[in-house]
């Protein structure tokens, strides 16, 4: 079920993405978001061997095409590819973003948007950070999972030309793991078993729109 769910996200926005530059000049509008996201939070562990991603640094960026459809209110599709160490992660989302002060080629402009999609997690981290708690101690390593995507964002946007500006923006992303915890020191009874988390992580954007 979640295969098919994710080739149907797929091939909407796909479609989405090819046919935005068909569109007409004055309706279409291009983003492109280099970012840096901070693991900020952990929403369901409670063990030590988790922690380890805590403070992790990602990389990465984001595109999204799409069409002015109001003075205030852009909707498109985009795709993008957040770096974590060295590994991917792919989210695929639609994007609906609302200016809020006139036209949404002001001089400056306040503005928010939400996207909601689909994120495959194909980054891992082998042979991870040392953890130790009062029962155990050893290494664990971490997997990308997949999972629904959603990117609330609020930031504000600056004009450099008439079609084009930079848009700074603060965003919310959650990120799925499968830590499985290895090279266990202590009592075997207490032994971890491998378990899904969900982190949350702030995310600094500063690029582009055309």
């Amino acid at each position: 079920m979640k295969k098919y769910f994710a080739v149907k996200v797929l091939a909407i926005i796909f479609a989405a993405i090819v046919s935005a530059p068909l569109l007409r000049a004055q309706s279409y509008r291009g983003f492109f978001d280099p970012c840096i996201m901070f693991n900020v939070a952990n929403s369901s562990s409670e063990w030590k061997p988790s922690d380890m991603l805590a403070g992790k640094i990602m990389l990465g960026f984001t595109t999204t095409h799409g069409v002015q459809v109001a003075q205030r209110l852009f909707v498109g599709a985009g795709t993008g590819v957040l770096f974590s160490e060295t590994n991917p992660r792919i989210p695929l989302f639609a994007e609906a973003r609302y200016d809020f002060f006139g036209k949404h080629n002001s001089a400056a402009n306040l503005f928010v948007s939400l996207r909601l999609g689909y994120e495959l997690g194909l980054s891992s981290i082998n042979g991870g950070d040392y953890w130790e708690d009062e029962s155990n101690a050893g290494y664990a390593d971490a997997t990308g999972r997949s999972g629904f995507y959603y990117q609330p964002t609020i930031g504000v946007r600056i004009r450099t030309s008439r079609l084009c500006g930079i848009n700074i923006g603060l965003s919310y992303i959650p990120t799925y793991w499968k830590v499985e915890p290895q090279n266990y020191n202590y009592d075997d009874s207490h032994k971890l078993s491998p378990e899904n988390i969900t982190l949350g992580s702030l995310s600094l954007n500063i690029g582009l729109d055309f």
